[in-house]
């Protein structure tokens, strides 16, 4: 059975996006109307497990209609061979996706493999974001220090502080200057990690660009 290449598109698009399988039920009317072969093929298209048709046959018994097993599995059989593909694989990894182990052993030879290198992609640009979201917490806490750091320098010197005041507002100048000190140290590290981790994910990224 042929199918318009605009479906199996727009199925790989929900994809793309993190689209989980199986979450849709079906109305009244799309109990009644349905193509149980193509309901069957547009789950496996977008790699439903085998347990979606029992959603669909719970959703449809309020309706009074039972789903064409058979005619089902058929539909699902094709789709699983448009889902199980190394490009579809690797896409689902890259995104970040979890693979369920729907696709049969014929296909998943290839299949899993394309998953893998995906999910390490994935990895791979996940760590750049966590060693960034790092950098950035550093210099905020940074920015925050020099402030409070200012604030108590300009106290020290024009404030009409007590000398016991002045002590304490020294030793705090000194703890100050001492975690800036560390901060710089960290934040340099943190940057030289980057450059590291960027190139392996550039280096990778060149390595899969020409396979999937």
């Amino acid at each position: 059975m042929n199918y318009p290449m605009q479906r199996i598109a727009a199925l790989f698009a929900l994809l793309a996006l993190g689209a989980l399988p199986g979450c849709a039920s079906m109305s009244g009317d799309e109990c009644k109307l349905a193509d149980w072969h193509t309901v069957g093929f547009e789950d496996g298209s977008r790699g439903a497990s085998a347990s979606a048709i029992g959603r669909h046959r719970e959703a449809c018994a309020e309706h009074g209609v039972a789903p064409d097993l058979q005619a089902y599995q058929s539909g699902r059989a094709e789709g699983l061979r448009e889902f199980c593909r190394p490009a579809t694989g690797f896409r689902l990894g890259s995104g970040g996706s979890s693979y369920a182990g729907v696709c049969p052993d014929e296909l998943e030879t290839d299949f899993l493999p394309a998953y893998q290198d995906g999910r390490h992609l994935y990895q791979l640009q996940s760590q750049v974001k966590a060693v960034d979201a790092q950098i950035r917490s550093k210099n905020s806490e940074m920015e925050a220090l020099k402030q409070t750091l200012s604030e108590d320098q300009e106290l020290v010197i024009l404030g009409d502080k007590s000398k016991e005041e002045r002590i304490l507002l020294l030793k705090e100048i000194w703890d100050l200057a001492k975690r800036q000190g560390q901060l710089e140290e960290e934040i340099l590290a943190l940057e030289k990690d980057r450059v590291l981790r960027i190139q392996e994910l550039e280096n990778y990224r060149t390595e899969v660009a020409n396979l999937y």
